[in-house]
């Protein structure tokens, strides 16, 4: 008759361990996830600024045609 308190204290216990490793483990990984986030996001912003200009660059000739062309219509227009 005396163990049943104890083994229900013995399981709150446990139960109380669990619930402060799940806690504990929630705020490492919130630490992390703030630390490595920004990060991570400059990294994708650099990414894509490297993309637009290496299709910019890529665009950059036929768009120079193009454009001598509509000037030289316009000198044979005046």
């Amino acid at each position: 008759m005396d163990n049943e308190p104890e083994a229900t204290n013995d399981a709150k216990s446990r139960t109380r361990t669990r619930w402060a490793i799940w806690l504990g483990l929630a705020a490492v990984i919130g630490i992390i996830v703030a630390v490595l986030l920004p990060s991570y996001a400059d990294y994708t912003h650099r990414i894509q600024a490297s993309e637009a200009v290496s299709l910019l660059s890529s665009a950059k000739a036929p768009a120079i045609r193009v454009l001598r062309r509509s000037e030289e219509v316009a000198y044979i227009a005046e």
